[in-house]
């Protein structure tokens, strides 16, 4: 059985052989001051972190288990819905500040602070979940 041997090769020589054509100049885009500005900065082969500097009051990642329907409707409104879920809260949480200094009962300031007072409040029976 007679085998051809195939000559593996790059394509290099062939690539360094090719001379560029003024037309192909045209494609190749104009590097402006704008361009190298927005270029990413590399130390040796690491990578540098561009964009805004890291902030010091950072969002913290979590894991949350919400209701479906929560979760639905708030997804429906479209993208931004963990932005909207963090304003509520937050919007909770100033209100609840607010009304400890005021002689509100802090337990019912703003809606969802409210809201998870009574839940807390509630009696419910150990192993069974209370329909809100």
């Amino acid at each position: 059985m007679s085998e051809k041997k195939r000559t593996l090769g790059s394509g290099l020589q062939k690539i360094d052989a090719h001379v560029i054509t003024p037309e192909e100049y045209e494609e190749i885009p104009e590097l402006t001051e704008e361009w190298f500005q927005e270029a990413d900065v590399y130390e040796g082969a690491k990578l540098i972190r561009r964009g805004h500097p890291p902030s010091d009051n950072a969002k913290k990642l979590v894991s949350l288990r919400l209701a479906r329907e929560v979760l639905d409707h708030v997804k429906a409104a479209g993208p931004g819905w963990q932005t909207r879920i963090n304003e509520v809260l937050l919007k909770s949480v100033r209100a609840k500040r607010g009304a400890q200094g005021s002689g509100l009962d802090p337990r019912c300031a703003g809606h969802a602070a409210g809201a998870l007072a009574a839940v807390a409040r509630s009696k419910v029976e150990p192993g069974r979940r209370r329909e809100l």
